[in-house]
């Protein structure tokens, strides 16, 4: 899709190049990597076809302007004011564009910062919610544990035994 030697596939290619490739920081950053993509891809749209897809536009816009750290601490109806439409409009703009609704997404790009944060600090487990957007450390060990299967600490503990950063799949 890209050409070899643009700026995003030298960037895809120094990622999948790096050693110990299944951490939760290279998961950010092809996150990241993702949302210049769709930036670029809104950047080259033709004249033509931005008549039927402005709440789109408006939609990718938004994104590819925004920062990862806050699209996690933001809410809805935070968000559907900065495209000038309902929280409604905005959760259905977002399921259709990303496949998965704004609180899947929002769960999984929290809890994949506390995943690094558990294996790069010996923070404790509620500042590590705390950083990762949570308010409350049950909630946060509730979903943790719905989505990885165990609790953070005793995650922490198999990442330390194991001595690898094991993939997050959420």
């Amino acid at each position: 899709v890209f050409l070899a030697g643009s700026p995003i596939s030298d960037r895809f290619k120094s990622l999948r190049l790096k050693p110990g490739a299944a951490t939760s920081a290279l998961r950010l950053q092809l996150l990241q990597l993702f949302f210049d993509v769709f930036d670029w891809k809104t950047s080259h749209a033709t004249t033509a076809n931005r008549g039927w897809t402005d709440g789109r536009e408006r939609f990718w816009e938004m994104l590819n302007r925004m920062a990862v750290s806050e699209f996690v601490d933001l809410s809805v109806s935070d968000l559907a004011p900065m495209m000038s439409c309902t929280p409604r409009h905005f959760n259905r703009l977002f399921r259709e564009e990303l496949g998965a609704s704004f609180r899947e997404k929002q769960v999984e790009l929290r809890l994949a910062k506390a995943c690094e944060l558990l294996t790069t600090s010996n923070a404790k487990v509620i500042d590590v919610a705390m950083e990762s957007g949570y308010q409350s450390s049950s909630v946060f060990s509730q979903l943790f544990k719905k989505h990885l299967g165990v609790s953070p600490g005793r995650w922490r503990r198999q990442q330390l035994k194991s001595g690898t950063d094991q993939p997050v799949h959420f």
